[in-house]
Protein backbone atom coordinates (compact mmCIF):
# COMPACT_ATOMS: atom_id res chain seq x y z
CA UNK A 1 0.00 0.00 0.00
CA UNK A 2 1.12 3.56 -0.48
CA UNK A 3 0.08 7.09 0.40
CA UNK A 4 1.20 10.27 -1.33
CA UNK A 5 0.68 13.71 0.19
CA UNK A 6 1.14 16.72 -2.10
CA UNK A 7 0.41 19.80 -0.03
CA UNK A 8 -2.55 20.01 2.29
CA UNK A 9 -2.56 19.23 5.99
CA UNK A 10 -3.15 16.40 8.43
CA UNK A 11 -3.81 17.88 11.84
CA UNK A 12 -5.44 17.54 15.25
CA UNK A 13 -5.85 13.76 15.24
CA UNK A 14 -5.49 11.56 18.32
CA UNK A 15 -5.09 7.83 18.75
CA UNK A 16 -7.64 5.97 20.83
CA UNK A 17 -6.11 4.40 23.94
CA UNK A 18 -6.56 0.63 24.03
CA UNK A 19 -4.28 -0.71 26.79
CA UNK A 20 -1.71 1.97 25.90
CA UNK A 21 -1.32 0.49 22.37
CA UNK A 22 -2.23 3.60 20.44
CA UNK A 23 0.33 4.36 17.73
CA UNK A 24 0.80 6.91 14.95
CA UNK A 25 -1.14 10.06 15.83
CA UNK A 26 -1.61 10.99 12.15
CA UNK A 27 -0.29 8.02 10.13
CA UNK A 28 0.52 4.41 11.05
CA UNK A 29 2.34 2.47 8.32
CA UNK A 30 2.58 -1.30 8.69
CA UNK A 31 3.29 -4.16 6.31
CA UNK A 32 0.30 -6.16 7.59
CA UNK A 33 -2.05 -6.58 10.52
CA UNK A 34 -4.23 -9.11 12.22
CA UNK A 35 -7.95 -8.46 11.93
CA UNK A 36 -10.58 -10.05 14.12
CA UNK A 37 -12.94 -12.27 12.18
CA UNK A 38 -16.67 -12.67 12.72
CA UNK A 39 -16.18 -15.48 15.25
CA UNK A 40 -13.39 -13.61 17.06
CA UNK A 41 -10.59 -15.54 15.37
CA UNK A 42 -7.59 -13.65 14.02
CA UNK A 43 -7.19 -13.37 10.24
CA UNK A 44 -3.80 -12.22 8.96
CA UNK A 45 -3.41 -9.99 5.93
CA UNK A 46 -0.24 -11.13 4.16
CA UNK A 47 2.72 -8.74 4.48
CA UNK A 48 3.36 -6.30 1.62
CA UNK A 49 5.63 -3.31 1.09
CA UNK A 50 4.22 0.03 2.20
CA UNK A 51 5.24 3.66 1.71
CA UNK A 52 4.40 7.26 2.57
CA UNK A 53 5.65 10.18 0.50
CA UNK A 54 5.12 13.83 1.47
CA UNK A 55 5.73 16.73 -0.91
CA UNK A 56 5.07 19.98 0.92
CA UNK A 57 2.09 20.38 3.25
CA UNK A 58 1.96 20.06 7.03
CA UNK A 59 1.41 17.31 9.58
CA UNK A 60 0.72 19.06 12.88
CA UNK A 61 -0.93 18.93 16.30
CA UNK A 62 -1.44 15.15 16.28
CA UNK A 63 -1.14 12.99 19.40
CA UNK A 64 -0.31 9.33 19.92
CA UNK A 65 -0.90 7.87 23.35
CA UNK A 66 1.97 5.42 22.78
CA UNK A 67 4.54 5.94 19.98
CA UNK A 68 4.84 8.09 16.84
CA UNK A 69 3.17 11.43 17.51
CA UNK A 70 2.85 12.17 13.79
CA UNK A 71 4.01 9.01 11.95
CA UNK A 72 4.86 5.45 12.96
CA UNK A 73 6.51 2.83 10.73
CA UNK A 74 6.32 -0.67 12.18
CA UNK A 75 7.00 -3.73 10.00
CA UNK A 76 5.14 -6.58 11.70
CA UNK A 77 5.66 -9.40 9.22
CA UNK A 78 7.65 -11.60 11.58
CA UNK A 79 5.02 -11.78 14.33
CA UNK A 80 3.82 -15.15 13.04
CA UNK A 81 5.82 -18.09 11.59
CA UNK A 82 6.06 -18.02 7.80
CA UNK A 83 5.67 -14.24 7.50
CA UNK A 84 8.66 -11.97 6.87
CA UNK A 85 8.84 -8.23 7.53
CA UNK A 86 8.50 -6.16 4.37
CA UNK A 87 10.04 -2.83 3.34
CA UNK A 88 8.40 0.37 4.60
CA UNK A 89 9.59 3.70 3.19
CA UNK A 90 8.92 7.23 4.44
CA UNK A 91 10.09 10.20 2.35
CA UNK A 92 9.58 13.93 2.82
CA UNK A 93 10.30 16.39 0.02
CA UNK A 94 9.54 19.73 1.60
CA UNK A 95 6.77 20.32 4.07
CA UNK A 96 6.69 20.49 7.84
CA UNK A 97 6.02 17.96 10.58
CA UNK A 98 5.53 20.08 13.70
CA UNK A 99 3.94 20.26 17.13
CA UNK A 100 3.04 16.57 17.37
CA UNK A 101 3.21 14.65 20.65
CA UNK A 102 3.60 11.11 21.90
CA UNK A 103 2.31 11.08 25.46
CA UNK A 104 3.80 7.85 26.84
CA UNK A 105 6.19 6.62 24.16
CA UNK A 106 8.90 7.55 21.68
CA UNK A 107 9.12 9.65 18.53
CA UNK A 108 7.18 12.88 18.85
CA UNK A 109 7.57 13.48 15.11
CA UNK A 110 8.46 10.17 13.46
CA UNK A 111 9.09 6.75 15.03
CA UNK A 112 10.47 3.89 12.93
CA UNK A 113 11.32 0.30 13.79
CA UNK A 114 13.50 -2.43 12.23
CA UNK A 115 15.95 -2.53 9.31
CA UNK A 116 13.09 -2.90 6.81
CA UNK A 117 12.13 0.75 7.50
CA UNK A 118 13.79 3.38 5.29
CA UNK A 119 13.71 7.15 5.84
CA UNK A 120 14.58 10.15 3.68
CA UNK A 121 14.10 13.70 5.03
CA UNK A 122 15.02 15.89 2.03
CA UNK A 123 16.25 19.48 1.95
CA UNK A 124 13.36 21.89 2.53
CA UNK A 125 11.68 19.48 4.97
CA UNK A 126 11.36 20.61 8.59
CA UNK A 127 10.66 18.49 11.66
CA UNK A 128 10.13 20.87 14.57
CA UNK A 129 8.48 21.42 17.95
CA UNK A 130 7.53 17.75 18.38
CA UNK A 131 7.46 16.28 21.88
CA UNK A 132 8.13 12.95 23.59
CA UNK A 133 7.91 14.05 27.26
CA UNK A 134 7.93 10.51 28.68
CA UNK A 135 10.20 8.93 26.05
CA UNK A 136 13.03 9.34 23.59
CA UNK A 137 13.39 11.00 20.19
CA UNK A 138 11.47 14.26 20.07
CA UNK A 139 12.00 14.67 16.32
CA UNK A 140 13.02 11.15 15.25
CA UNK A 141 13.09 7.82 17.04
CA UNK A 142 14.91 5.08 15.13
CA UNK A 143 15.07 1.53 16.52
CA UNK A 144 17.23 -0.83 14.46
CA UNK A 145 16.79 1.35 11.36
CA UNK A 146 19.91 1.16 9.19
CA UNK A 147 18.89 3.40 6.27
CA UNK A 148 17.99 6.93 7.39
CA UNK A 149 19.14 10.04 5.53
CA UNK A 150 18.55 13.68 6.50
CA UNK A 151 19.34 16.70 4.33
CA UNK A 152 16.47 18.71 5.85
CA UNK A 153 16.16 20.32 9.30
CA UNK A 154 15.28 18.82 12.68
CA UNK A 155 14.85 21.70 15.13
CA UNK A 156 13.31 22.66 18.51
CA UNK A 157 12.06 19.20 19.48
CA UNK A 158 11.96 17.93 23.08
CA UNK A 159 12.29 14.50 24.72
CA UNK A 160 13.86 12.83 27.75
CA UNK A 161 16.79 11.64 25.61
CA UNK A 162 17.72 12.33 22.01
CA UNK A 163 15.52 15.39 21.60
CA UNK A 164 16.47 15.80 17.94
CA UNK A 165 17.08 12.16 17.05
CA UNK A 166 17.37 8.99 19.12
CA UNK A 167 19.07 5.95 17.60
CA UNK A 168 18.37 2.66 19.37
CA UNK A 169 19.92 -0.77 18.83
CA UNK A 170 17.84 -3.83 17.98
CA UNK A 171 18.76 -7.19 19.56
CA UNK A 172 17.70 -9.90 17.14
CA UNK A 173 18.92 -13.43 16.38
CA UNK A 174 21.67 -13.24 19.00
CA UNK A 175 23.26 -9.94 17.96
CA UNK A 176 22.76 -6.18 18.18
CA UNK A 177 22.06 -4.03 15.14
CA UNK A 178 22.48 -0.31 15.72
CA UNK A 179 20.49 2.37 13.94
CA UNK A 180 22.32 4.49 11.37
CA UNK A 181 21.52 8.09 10.43
CA UNK A 182 23.32 9.90 7.62
CA UNK A 183 23.27 13.71 7.92
CA UNK A 184 24.53 15.37 4.75
CA UNK A 185 24.25 18.39 2.45
CA UNK A 186 22.42 21.20 4.26
CA UNK A 187 21.02 18.80 6.87
CA UNK A 188 20.71 20.20 10.41
CA UNK A 189 19.82 18.78 13.79
CA UNK A 190 19.82 21.94 15.90
CA UNK A 191 18.33 23.65 18.98
CA UNK A 192 16.64 20.53 20.39
CA UNK A 193 16.16 20.12 24.16
CA UNK A 194 16.48 16.93 26.21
Amino acid sequence: SSMEMSGGSISENRTYDVSNDAYGGAIYIADYEFISGVSGTQNAILPHEASFSMTDGTISKNTAVATGGAILSFPQGDREPGYERQTITIETHGGTIFNNTTENGHGGGIAMYYPESHLLISEGSVISENKAPAGDGGGLYLFGVTDAKVTGTIRNNTAQDGAGAYLGALYENGSYRGSQLQLSGNGNIIENDA
